[in-house]
């Protein structure tokens, strides 16, 4: 049983092309020929078995969910989330080399489980990337079908996807945006910087006088008016509201 998870090294998503492909979410692969498929919105498992000698493998290829950039996080938090509550798990699972391909990294691992007294090996393959994981999960008590899966396992290839715009480069862009224009009236300045830190603007109805976080809107009077319009704008202070 132990040496057909030693192939879990060549667990690279290369995406051989054998025969027609399927795709599921953001994965595509060759379908293991004659085996019992079943489909749902978060999965899509391949069953095969030998009801008079007692052996199956079952594969499941679950749907793309959010996760961390670090693939080992993912890899264990699968393990516990998923593996844990499918089969009863006595032991940590035994890690295999972390491979790349393109832009995804996986993380590779298996465990013998035991379910009323039915013993089996349980493998997971958690591949990471642009904030993204896709696990595969395998069960067999068998290395009968050692083939099938193996194949199954490289014909698996995952989309590109696009990068998630980084909050921070937008904060910088938007605070590098040029602020509204200065009223053109004819006046030679519309800016005038006082010696105490105020600086005042001319623009179309107000004149916007600043000083740090202080702001103060000097609209122009209405017609029927004396006096014009102020409005202060004062930074926030904690714990107001």
């Amino acid at each position: 049983m132990k040496k057909i998870f030693l192939l879990s090294v060549l667990c690279v998503f290369v995406g051989k092309a054998f025969t027609q492909k399927e795709t599921f979410d953001i994965a595509t692969y060759t379908a293991p020929k004659k085996w019992k498929k079943q489909r749902t919105e978060d999965a899509v498992q391949f069953t095969k078995e030998d009801a008079a000698k007692g052996t199956y493998c079952i594969i499941t290829l679950y749907k793309s969910v959010p996760g961390t950039p670090n693939s080992k996080e993912n890899f264990d938090l699968a393990w516990t989330s998923v593996v844990k509550e499918m089969v009863n798990v006595s032991t940590a699972p035994e890690m295999q080399p972390s491979a790349k391909e393109d832009d995804w990294e996986l993380q590779s691992g298996y465990a013998a489980f035991e379910n009323d007294g039915e013993k089996g090996v349980a493998l997971l393959v958690t591949s990471t990337g642009y904030n993204k994981m896709v696990n595969l999960i395998i069960l067999t008590n068998t290395d009968a079908y050692e083939t099938e899966m193996t194949s199954f396992i490289g014909s698996i290839s995952l989309k590109k996807q696009t990068q998630t715009i980084n909050n921070a480069s937008a904060n910088l862009e938007k605070k590098n945006s040029p602020a509204p224009g200065a009223k053109n009236d004819g006046f030679t300045f519309t800016t005038t910087n006082f010696d105490d830190g105020w600086t005042s603007t001319v623009q179309e109805d107000w004149v916007e006088v600043t000083k740090g976080n202080i702001k103060v809107l000097i609209h122009y009077p209405k017609e029927g008016t004396i006096f014009p319009a102020i409005l202060m704008c004062l930074p926030m202070q904690p714990g107001i509201f």
